[in-house]
């Protein structure tokens, strides 16, 4: 479900991205690689992934747990609970190893990302920054920024809101495939 939750995401941000496609300088690529190599320091990235997506997905799991429908779904069974927890825990464990393996692709994606956006010179500006005593401190801290109570609250209350339709819209989209009629068979 995780999964699921992340890769839905993941593509909702990425739409907009495949229809932009510009051809790349690679000066700016460059520069981009630098400065992605200054914000995710190489030496500093699997600790920033851990930081990142455990604080995202402890907020899922706690607000899945916590919420009313599953609640009554495990019928106050403690086993449920149990099993479904450990289900979480892998599921988490599964969607952290799959990012740091694939991380190396998202960096060239991020460069990219960044290369059509701004010059060479801008990236320079940012990098400037991020290598101040100001901008270290943001790098160190901006991985624990999802794991703010105020971020996981909000997190929690979207995602409510989010599921609250879902059982009805999941019985219309049902309903829907039911009423179709079977498919005509063409050539034979």
């Amino acid at each position: 479900m995780i999964k699921h939750i992340v890769m839905a995401l993941a593509l909702t941000v990425a739409a907009p991205v495949f229809a932009q496609e510009t051809p790349l300088d690679p000066a700016r690529v460059a520069s981009a690689k630098s400065l992605m190599d200054t914000i995710m320091p190489p030496a500093k990235r699997e600790a920033m992934i851990d930081t990142i997506m455990r604080g995202m997905l402890n907020n899922i799991n706690q607000m899945m747990t916590s919420s009313p429908e599953m609640t009554k779904a495990f019928g106050g069974d403690a086993r449920v609970t149990a099993i479904f927890e450990k289900f979480m825990k892998r599921q988490q464990e599964s969607s952290i190893t799959m990012l740091k393996a694939n991380f190396p692709g998202m960096m060239d994606a991020m460069a990219n990302a960044y290369a059509r956006r701004f010059t060479s010179g801008q990236m320079g500006e940012m990098k400037a920054f991020f290598e101040t005593p100001t901008g270290q401190v943001y790098i160190d801290q901006a991985a624990t920024i999802m794991t703010d109570p105020d971020i996981a609250k909000w997190q929690q209350d979207l995602m409510v809101k989010g599921f609250a339709n879902l059982p009805k819209e999941a019985e219309a989209m049902m309903a829907e495939i039911k009423a179709l009629k079977p498919p005509v068979k063409t050539g034979g």
